[in-house]
């Protein structure tokens, strides 16, 4: 079936319906042999989609077909695009973007990654807006920071090409600039706040420092916020991130800032799953070899990114000569 037309893509299509229906639809007599056909396919697609067979190329506005960049707009998983205007700055000067093709399903981007070329690691999403429209030369790229990464069939789902992505990507681009030198992320916390919102009733005096607490109550007693008695330190907190437009207030910003980046270094460090980092992010580039490198306070002040985690952004940090030795500490040992 592999060897017709399309006939691997239709394997890729047919794992993901057995994906959905072991999430949503498998009664628990299905379960075993539902389970069973898909370590099946994930074990033959892996192969079939090892880094050998695959192809990156360069996505490019003038040059890729208009179907494929209709394709980059669509699956976009991170920073959704809006316009056509903003998939062209995307595409622009001091950016990249590269995908993964196989040649069984060579009209499909299996996994397509974005980069920013800078002079340092990017704070915030509109660093690199600005810098990298900036950017004049060859010489002041010292930094490529991957901003977005997308994968687009749910039926790879566990086949580790964003991994593979990220590695080749940067080989590339250090053949293309010989001074770039560093490789690092600006990375969401998708799930930081619905993580936070399991904490509110915990009285924890770890989760939140009292005298910090006490300006953010000043603050919010000024505006005329009724705190209940029995509210919970988190609870004050979150009710603060629930103000309108709270991030444009600098008197509520100051007294959230230190709490905010306390309680997402506990999340990405402390919070933990079957032994692993909880956050999907975190575990997904700490696995690959990078390490945690920086919190940056307002890094996205898209809705999305205040809803997801109050504007909070990661830098992960790639050095391809320990990749390999990282990898092996966080999978032996759970060191992040």
């Amino acid at each position: 079936l592999s060897q017709r037309e399309n006939g691997m893509l239709f394997l890729v299509h047919m794992r993901a319906d057995l994906l959905q229906v072991l999430r949503k639809n498998a009664s628990h007599s299905e379960i075993p042999a539902l389970r069973s056909l898909d370590a099946g396919l994930k074990q033959f697609l892996a192969a079939w989609f090892s880094v050998g067979f695959l192809k990156l190329e360069r996505v490019t506005y003038e040059h890729s077909p208009g179907q494929l960049l209709e394709k980059i707009i669509r699956y976009e998983a991170v920073h959704p695009v809006g316009t056509i205007a903003e998939l062209k700055r995307r595409l622009g000067n001091g950016r990249r973007c590269f995908a993964f093709f196989h040649p069984s399903i060579p009209d499909e981007p299996l996994v397509f990654v974005h980069v920013a070329l800078m002079q340092e690691i990017a704070s915030s999403m509109q660093s690199i807006r600005d810098q990298t429209e900036q950017l004049a030369e060859a010489s002041q790229t010292k930094a490529a920071i991957f901003y977005s990464i997308s994968s687009t069939q749910k039926g790879l789902s566990g086949v580790d090409l964003g991994n593979f992505l990220i590695k080749e990507v940067a080989k590339a681009l250090k053949v293309e600039y010989p001074l770039l030198k560093t490789f690092a992320t600006l990375s969401p916390l998708p799930q930081f706040m619905p993580w936070l919102e399991t904490q509110r009733y915990k009285t924890d005096e770890s989760l939140v420092s009292p005298l910090e607490l006490d300006a953010l109550i000043d603050v919010l007693d000024e505006r005329g916020v009724t705190i209940q008695p029995d509210s919970t330190a988190v609870a004050i907190v979150l009710d603060a991130l629930s103000i309108d437009d709270w991030s444009k207030d600098e008197n509520l910003v100051a007294p959230l800032k230190p709490m905010m980046l306390k309680l997402g270094a506990r999340y990405i460090y402390h919070e933990k799953k079957r032994g692993k980092a909880l956050d999907p992010v975190t575990n997904f580039h700490v696995r690959n070899g990078a390490i945690f490198e920086r919190i940056n306070w307002l890094a996205d002040l898209s809705k999305k990114g205040l809803a997801q985690s109050a504007g909070m952004m990661i830098n992960y940090k790639y050095d391809l000569a320990h990749v390999e030795v990282n990898n092996e500490n966080y999978l032996l040992h759970n060191i992040i």
